[in-house]
């Protein structure tokens, strides 16, 4: 029984076994056929990874290749970018001693054309004297002719001394008459001369024009003041300069002292603009770089210049100065001296101009008239109106200039009526924009041919930091109205550059006034005015970081204001006031 419980045991064990052994062997050809797919996916892989490594490295050697590419493709960029500037920098050399050859050889021409005309002149006085001498002599003769055939037809015969007179009438007949036609050929030559002298000067303005377009119609130029130690009289060679003028007229460096805990540093900005005066550079040679945009104001341009810059800095002394002293003069006094030479050359050409000047200020965003009594113009307020074709300024008295002593009246004038008051930056510093405007009507009757010009120069008030120029009460509220209507110029700068739909002239009296010039159809030119001391440096970084945002603006091609009929100017205003004045915008025709 023990037996067979035994045996029944081994069998339930042996099937047990085969079950599992069945079991393994299953398990075992599982495990092989799972092995060989492993081994399949692994071979799969490794083929990947070795598609993938050659990918890789073909995309290194792509790369390095690429890099190579783009260092030759920069350093040609920079040897074309150079080449570029040279021949940038050649041809604006090569227009600048075009321009010069031709203005030499227009005073040459002109100073000939002066004498030629002086001449012909005198010699037409004088032969149209002879020419009525011989008339009356001709007639005495004749008379004389007419007796002596009388007496020969009576008498039957005639003498000697008859006949010799009858000769010599005839002769001096005949001299006369030859006379008479070269008066007439010379008359004929000068009508010739006035024609050639009138196209070519025609030729030169458009040439002087076209070159002030290639060189942009925003202009920036920079004016460093010396400091205030130079000008006490004071040694500062051993102190660091805070700007240094760039040799080549056209640069300049900034140097800042930036205060931390962890220590002062000087931190050094550059800029570039279209010139660059240093400190000892005269009122003379401030205006020779300025002089052909204001004699585009007789062309026919709308002509803006403005001098901005922080107080102190030197803005009235470069428009303004000593209108009195011929060294110290600035671009006001000298403008009208300048027109005023021009004008006599296109007078003789045949030109007849009317020059009229109008004089205000903005001060706190309220125009006064700096040509009028501030008694009489007590309750008197000026508006802006934007017509179509012009700016209206109402109720400005507009004077006439007829010589150039006349801007000494109205530059006495216009400072005893000035804003002015003291703040700790300066102790004489100007509470408002001033706005000196001449317009220019000029007609060539023979030509039929009307030119408008306008020729606005602007001391801006002084940009200076609430902090430290130490004002309160109604100098506070100057100072924040200065900066409000500053801030306006520069966001129509701003939209300038962005090319905007909008540009918000309408956000300040002063961006009103100048639009004429800044709507793409005028000229502008800035003077930037800095100080030299380190104390100002801030304040001189910000002037210079927007001169140079304003000298990267364009404003299209200006143009002309001429019409082929003479047109009447609108009405100006009396020296009463209250008749509109017009700044006018620029026509249609270039």
């Amino acid at each position: 029984e023990k037996l067979k419980s035994r045996d029944t045991h081994l069998d339930k064990a042996l099937e047990t076994f085969q079950e599992n052994q069945k079991f393994s062997q299953d398990r075992i050809a599982t495990l092989v056929e799972e092995k060989a797919k492993l081994e399949e996916r692994v071979a799969n892989l490794s083929t990947l990874s070795n598609e993938q490594q050659a990918q890789i490295t073909e995309l290194t050697r792509a790369k390095e290749e690429l890099e190579t590419e783009m260092t030759k493709a920069e350093e040609s960029s920079k040897v074309k970018l150079q080449k570029v500037e040279d021949d940038s920098r050649r041809i604006q050399l090569k227009l600048e001693l075009m321009v010069k050859q031709i203005s030499t050889e227009f005073d040459s021409s002109r100073k000939d054309w002066a004498k030629v005309k002086q001449e012909l002149t005198d010699e037409t006085i004088k032969l149209s004297d002879k020419v009525a001498d011989l008339e009356e002599a001709n007639g005495n003769l004749e008379s004389e002719l007419e007796a002596v055939k009388t007496t020969y037809t009576q008498g039957g015969k005639t003498s000697e001394q008859q006949l010799a007179q009858l000769y010599e009438a005839n002769r001096e007949k005949e001299m006369l008459k030859h006379k008479v036609t070269n008066l007439e050929k010379i008359q004929l030559e000068l009508k010739e001369a006035r024609e050639q002298i009138f196209k070519y000067n025609l030729e030169a303005r458009k040439l002087r024009n076209e070159i002030q377009d290639l060189k942009g119609t925003v202009r920036v130029v920079a004016r460093v003041r010396p400091s205030k130690d130079e000008d006490n009289g004071n040694d500062t060679e051993e102190e660091e300069e805070t700007l240094e003028c760039g040799v080549d007229d056209k640069s300049l460096r900034l140097s800042v002292e930036n205060v931390s805990s962890a220590g002062n540093t000087i931190r050094s900005h550059e800029f570039s603009f279209n010139h660059v005066f240093g400190p000892e550079s005269t009122q003379n040679e401030v205006f020779d770089e300025v002089s052909t945009f204001v004699q585009s104001a007789l062309d026919g341009f709308n002509v803006c210049l403005f001098s901005y810059g922080q107080t102190g800095s030197g803005k009235t002394y470069t428009m303004t100065g000593d209108h009195y002293s011929s060294t110290h003069k600035g671009i006001i006094p000298r403008s009208i001296s300048h027109i005023m030479q021009y004008k006599e050359t296109l007078e003789s050409q045949g030109w007849e101009f009317t020059l009229q000047a109008t004089f205000l200020e903005i001060y706190n965003e309220s125009i006064r008239d700096l040509l009028t009594d501030p008694a009489k113009a007590k309750g008197l307020k000026h508006e802006i109106r934007d017509s179509k074709t012009e700016i209206i300024v109402t109720g400005l008295r507009r004077e006439t200039v007829v010589a150039t002593e006349d801007v000494h009246h109205l530059l006495v004038q216009a400072e005893s009526n000035r804003s002015v008051a003291a703040t700790d930056s300066n102790l004489h510093s100007s509470r408002s924009h001033s706005v000196f405007t001449l317009f220019i009507n000029g007609v060539h009757r023979q030509k039929k041919t009307n030119i408008m010009g306008s020729l606005s120069m602007c001391d801006l008030a002084g940009s200076e930091r609430i902090s430290k120029s130490g004002v309160k009460g109604e100098r506070l509220k100057e100072t924040q109205n200065i900066n409000k209507s500053l801030s306006s110029l520069a966001d129509v700068f701003s939209a300038l550059n962005k090319k905007s739909q909008h540009i918000p002239y309408r956000n300040s009296k002063l961006t009103q006034l100048v639009r004429p010039c800044f709507a793409g159809e005028g000229k502008v030119l800035m003077i930037v005015n800095l100080s030299s001391d380190q104390d100002d440096a801030p304040e001189s970084l910000c002037s210079l970081r927007f001169a140079s945002h304003v000298n990267q603006t364009e404003v299209g091609r200006a143009k002309k204001n001429i019409s082929q009929m003479p047109s009447k100017r609108s009405s100006s205003v009396t020296s009463r006031g209250g008749e509109p004045t017009r700044a006018r915008k620029t026509s249609r025709s270039k």
